[in-house]
């Protein structure tokens, strides 16, 4: 017997069939410790496992490195709008050009393929410059909040071992008192620094040993159960996510996409470098923008924005924020992803309410495995009490 308005009946029959597979191992063996005892039944396990095999046999694992496909939309469509910040825009030739430029100067700094190089920046259009001439220098990029205590800075930038440290005027004194004294920290944005990339004579490509196991970025965990500690993802990883979510999203050159998630947290990999990779505009929200409800829809708004990512409370704020409009709000936008925290039932249903023309999407996964590992695409019309996590993307074992 069981609740029809809260349960499925196949929910129903799965708790009785794991609740008796319980009941049968403890008559089989009354001393067996509890911590042996298993929810899952042989065919439940052997489901998960196919379930998780699936993408890994129908598709075939990307080996390339994460810069090539932007370099390759650089050189077949220079003029298109790659960055949109404020009222500054930059097209992927110019993008490209000043990243490569960039590269150079970090090799003579003494930056080497595998190397690390620190990023202490706000969101900008230096910050994208920074993220991707780091990545075509061969090295991998480790993005700091520059907010963060200096004790904090010093901790991460030591155990980074950063050999570069790449950041703004506004905070390059702190930052300085952060690192060790042979480490270059320069600001991108002094004219020094510009004069001195603008030399940089060469604007083609650094050669150097990047590949596809080459490491692409660490990002440091909150340290809210003790020390922060780096989870590092090379390049073959962060394509293959891209590559899974590109044909996801039916994700193109014609999207749009809004990067407000700071840099120090995973989600904001795919919001950098999905856009580049596929051609399309990455707008870039103001520093602090992601707090403002009013602020983000604004930009959403004029910049046409196409696909977006909120936290979960995130979200529930900003659909509390829309206007009480007759027509039909943001009509550009396709898709909002949520990750980063469970995505409450209420909180889906009141989206699709809100904004009945969107695709809203449930994401989940750690850091350490390139971001996401499930996916789950939500539909308001399913008799469901939570909505799930989904299942694996491509090359996920379960």
């Amino acid at each position: 017997v069981y609740a029809t308005d809260l349960f499925e009946h196949d929910t129903a029959a799965s708790l009785v069939r794991h609740y008796r597979h319980l009941l049968e191992q403890i008559t089989e063996n009354a001393t067996l410790p509890i911590a042996r005892l298993r929810l899952t039944t042989d065919a439940d396990i052997a489901t998960l496992h196919q379930l998780g095999n699936i993408p890994l046999t129908a598709k075939a694992p990307p080996l390339s490195n994460v810069v090539e496909a932007f370099e390759d939309q650089a050189a077949l469509h220079p003029h298109a709008v790659a960055l949109v910040f404020e009222d500054r825009t930059l097209t992927y030739g110019a993008l490209n050009t000043r990243a490569n430029r960039l590269a150079h100067h970090l090799v003579t700094l003494g930056v080497q393929p595998e190397d690390r190089v620190a990023i202490v920046m706000d969101r900008s259009l230096e910050l994208l410059v920074a993220i991707v001439a780091t990545l075509k220098a061969g090295a991998a990029y480790v993005p700091l909040d520059p907010s963060w205590p200096e004790a904090r800075l010093a901790l991460t930038l030591n155990d980074s071992e950063a050999a570069v440290v790449l950041t703004q005027q506004a905070h390059q004194e702190r930052t300085r008192g952060a690192t060790r004294d042979e480490v270059p920290v320069v600001a991108l944005d002094a004219s020094s620094t510009h004069e001195t990339v603008a030399r940089m004579g060469s604007a083609t490509p650094v050669v150097n040993g990047r590949s596809a196991h080459s490491l692409a970025y660490i990002i440091y965990t909150s340290g809210s159960t003790g020390t922060p500690k780096g989870a590092g993802i090379e390049h073959h990883s962060i394509v293959n996510r891209l590559v899974w979510m590109q044909r996801y999203l039916g994700f193109n050159s014609r999207n749009r996409v809004l990067q407000k998630t700071p840099i120090t947290f995973d989600v904001s990999v795919w919001e950098l470098l999905l856009p580049l990779r596929e051609g399309a505009a990455l707008v870039i929200a103001t520093p602090d923008a992601h707090r403002d409800p009013v602020l983000i829809y604004n930009i959403m708004h004029e910049q046409q924005i196409t696909t977006v990512h909120f936290v979960p409370p995130m979200l529930e704020h900003f659909i509390a924020a829309l206007p009480r409009a007759d027509s039909r709000l943001l009509p550009s936008l396709e898709d909002v992803v949520c990750s980063g925290q469970e995505l409450p039932l209420r909180t889906s249903r009141t989206a699709a309410d809100r904004l009945p023309h969107i695709v809203l999407h449930n994401l989940y996964g750690p850091t350490e495995a390139a971001v996401d590992v499930t996916a789950y695409t939500f539909s308001p019309d399913r008799k469901r009490n939570s909505v799930p996590i989904g299942v694996p993307v491509d090359n996920t074992m379960a």
